[in-house]
């Protein structure tokens, strides 16, 4: 991990899409050597306002089930801190439009996470899973999704689920191959499969006429691609 920077909390008014000055307010408490999350973050009143919430860079090892009761969260950032696990109430964030969970120590995702249906941007980067959550397959609203450095040696099928997405990225695994169901991501841009163990380019690959940025930096390439 990257050392944590100390800066101080500031607390925000924010305007969110172009609406008026609803009192909507965005929580900053990033790099402030945190350990737990402070109880004024999910009081009644945080409840009423709160629609982003920056935990970044503490050293954070569970987050409350309180927090998932914020009915108008929107965002939530907890990169780079020492979480082993979400909690299985994330369920009812039912509002969340992203979550950047990466750099952290998660070897799973709670699969109730499938009921976050707005969910657009999901970025579990950097963590030990292992294998790609059957929660994270459900989630059919995602653009963009980063599972870099996350030990995957395999995507299932379900995969092809999430058809939406633009952005997927995938470096430094160990994948060989990639799904047949692939093709169904229709509206993929950009894919990354940098520094994974594909000794040729995946045929389905062939089938996604929309991308436009594809990695495949360092693989052991057999047989190159033609231009």
């Amino acid at each position: 991990k990257q050392s944590k920077q100390r800066s101080f909390p500031r607390l925000v008014c924010s305007c969110l899409d172009g609406e008026g000055d609803d009192g909507s307010l965005i929580l900053d408490l990033s790099h402030t050597r945190l350990h737990t999350v402070p109880p004024q973050v999910y009081t009644p009143a945080s409840a009423q306002s709160l629609q982003e919430i920056h935990l970044d860079g503490n050293y954070i090892q569970e987050l409350p089930k309180e927090l998932c009761a914020l009915p108008l969260l929107r965002v939530l950032s907890v990169a780079d801190n020492d979480l082993a696990s979400l909690p299985p109430a994330i369920g009812g964030l039912a509002g969340l439009r992203r979550i950047d969970a990466s750099r952290n120590e998660l070897r799973d995702i709670p699969d109730n996470i499938r009921s976050c249906r707005q969910l657009s941007v999901v970025n579990v980067s950097n963590n030990t899973l292992s294998r790609l959550p059957d929660g994270l397959t459900q989630l059919v609203s995602l653009t963009e999704l980063y599972l870099s450095d996350v030990l995957l040696e395999f995507l299932p099928a379900s995969l092809g689920r999430l058809c939406k997405l633009r952005v997927l990225e995938l470096r430094d695994n160990h994948l060989n191959s990639l799904p047949k169901a692939m093709h169904r991501l229709s509206q993929l841009r950009r894919l990354d499969l940098g520094c994974n163990d594909f000794s040729h380019v995946p045929p389905v690959l062939q089938q996604l006429t929309t991308l436009q940025e594809l990695l495949m930096d360092g693989n052991s390439l057999l047989i190159l691609p033609a231009v």
